[in-house]
């Protein structure tokens, strides 16, 4: 019977000791960064770098695998100004064309995605673990966009201006590392490169084709649960 005893209390000891080495395989992950547009001229050539954050619900179903689900936003925008050669702008009074002008653009474009990666992980070394992965994504983006034109001697007037909002599915590649603080804890930093083409119509024609996405650096945390 004290062998018996003894023989389940080593048992439980030791389940107990594989589970918590085990760790948990949930975790939320938490990444602030700054999003590097693409340099696509019928993407966001010229548009700044900005900032961007994202939320993510991951799952290991080993510690070489994993898949993350999340929510991810960054606005990025373009202002410009160049020489404008047309001849269709005239003097109200004189009747005679207005020389000088510039046409200044301001556009903006808004994005929302809800990503879903496959991650590999490899460990580097105790503390430390690789990972690479792939994966989709729903995205949905405003696009707005204003032309003003200006001429020494006059007031600004505007130009066309245009808003619409459209939705389509892209796909992403990622790496980083994580470094382990503790039992359920990590911080790390991700590379992000992702292409979405959006289209954007204006009364129902198409007039935008535009790839939204770019190269996003986070750094991240990690709670695991």
């Amino acid at each position: 019977m004290r062998r018996i005893g003894l023989l389940a209390c080593i048992g439980v000891v030791m389940v107990s000791q594989t589970v918590f080495a085990a760790g948990p395989m949930n975790y939320w992950s938490l990444k602030l960064g700054c999003f590097l547009p693409n340099e696509d001229r019928d993407g966001l050539k010229d548009y700044d770098t900005t900032a961007g954050f994202a939320l993510a619900l991951g799952h290991e179903f080993t510690r070489e695998l994993a898949v993350e689900i999340g929510g991810e936003y960054y606005s990025t925008e373009l202002k410009d100004s160049e020489r404008y050669y047309g001849d269709d702008f005239f003097d109200a009074d004189t009747g005679d064309p207005i020389s000088g002008i510039s046409v200044s653009h301001d556009n903006d474009v808004t994005v929302w995605a809800i990503p879903v990666t496959a991650k590999f992980q490899f460990p580097l070394s105790n503390e430390l673990t690789g990972f690479f992965g792939a994966g989709i994504g729903f995205y949905n983006a405003t696009f707005e966009a204003d032309e003003t034109f200006r001429a020494p001697g006059y007031a600004p007037f505007a130009g066309d201006s245009f808003s619409d909002t459209g939705s389509c599915v892209g796909y992403h590649l990622v790496a980083g590392v994580d470094l382990a603080v503790s039992h359920n804890m990590a911080v790390g930093m991700e590379v992000k490169w992702s292409a979405a083409e959006m289209d954007f119509e204006e009364d129902g024609y198409e007039t935008v084709d535009m790839n939204i996405g770019g190269t996003t650096v986070n750094l991240a945390g990690k709670v695991y649960f």
